[in-house]
């Protein structure tokens, strides 16, 4: 019989020499050893940067150890999710993903398919991006090609556009804690967009840590008096604006309420006597009845919220339009908001489904 790695006679019943499989599978750990040192940065001593260079430089060693495509094929693809696994610091992130996009489509599609692969771009790779500084403008723009070419994959792309808009609110929400925020910290936000690629997305645009950047950009512009219609862009506003007005938000999708005062009539009673039983009698008191007064909700729908630098407007299957400066007190919630509108008869209004940080600060900065 042939032995199965060299091909030449082994002697009867014997498939294989034991040097030829000792050979084979030293040559298959040799082989992991190079691709996991290959894409570590000062490490790999091998110079092939793609899947047909790197079959070309190892000729040798995959002829003399017995490798076939299938095993070579197979070691490659461990190696890259391997890698990927470890998330490892040093890795050659360039080199890595240009090899990675290298390799046949079918083994391509077993890197690719991996939690692990979605993983490493979505929750390390991009951390490893936010730290680069700002005199590292050349690498910058190497690890925005990158996070463009490797977004190609839907689930990726979403994954990391996920995570940048954690770090993004994250960012947002320190730079609010002392006030609003300023031009450094506008500027570095317009940095870490541009870097990040986030301000190409639709999904920025509907993130509440972008609204929260916008709204207090907006405030920042009601404080030192610039106009503030080039920060909202809005169509089919539903309202039209008085002389000098200018647009600041639209809430939508808001339920609005209006305390109402009803009346009903209680206590009365004609003085008739009951018979309960039998020698006894319950007379019943005769006291008038009366009217009294109580509040309840009255539903204004579901509608539209705006504000402006001088109306709040509620637009929903009722409209209500409130003066700013004619608000005579209001209590903010976490998901909206309670006005009392100054008048002959003062009446709350509530309106739910929004936070109602921005509201409170535009009031407050305009009545000033």
């Amino acid at each position: 019989m042939k032995c199965k790695y060299c091909h030449k006679p082994a002697g009867f019943f014997s498939t294989k020499h034991k040097e030829c499989e000792q050979k084979h599978f030293a040559t298959i750990e040799e082989l992991r050893k190079i691709f996991s040192r290959r894409f570590f940065i000062n490490e790999s001593k091998s110079s092939f940067t793609n899947y047909n260079e790197a079959k070309e430089e190892l000729a040798n060693t995959i002829s003399s150890g017995y490798i076939s495509d299938d095993i070579f094929d197979g070691i490659v693809t461990d190696a890259l999710n391997d890698l990927l696994k470890k998330k490892a610091v040093m890795l050659d992130y360039i080199g890595f993903k240009t090899f990675m996009f290298s390799i046949p489509e079918h083994l391509k599609q077993k890197v690719l398919n991996t939690s692990h692969y979605n993983d490493f771009w979505a929750n390390y790779f991009f951390l490893k991006f936010l730290t680069l500084q700002n005199d590292e403008e050349e690498k910058i723009k190497e690890y925005q090609a990158l996070m463009k070419e490797v977004k190609i994959n839907d689930s990726v792309s979403k994954s990391i556009n996920e995570s940048l808009l954690l770090v993004l609110s994250k960012k947002i929400n320190e730079y609010l804690e002392d006030g609003i925020i300023d031009n450094n910290e506008e500027e570095q936000i317009s940095k870490f967009l541009e870097y990040s690629s986030l301000s190409d997305t639709a999904t920025l645009y509907k993130s509440s840590a972008y609204q929260r950047l916008i709204q207090s950009l907006i405030l920042r512009d009601i404080q030192e008096g610039k106009d503030v219609e080039k920060r909202l862009l809005v169509g089919n506003l539903p309202i039209l604006l008085g002389k000098k007005e200018q647009l600041l938000w639209v809430f939508k999708d808001v339920k609005g309420y209006e305390e109402k005062t009803g009346r009903k009539y209680v206590g009365g009673s004609s003085g008739v006597s009951m018979r309960v039983c039998k020698g006894v009698y319950y007379r019943v008191g005769a006291s008038k009845g009366h009217s009294i007064e109580y509040q309840y909700q009255n539903d204004l729908g579901r509608g539209v919220f705006i504000i402006t630098n001088k109306n709040l407007y509620f637009i929903g299957d009722k409209q209500v339009k409130m003066g700013i400066s004619k608000v005579l007190s209001y209590k903010p919630y976490s998901d909206g908001i309670e006005l009392v509108k100054d008048g002959a008869n003062p009446k709350p209004y509530t309106f739910v489904g929004f936070d109602s940080w921005f509201v409170v600060n535009a009031m407050q900065l305009l009545v000033e």
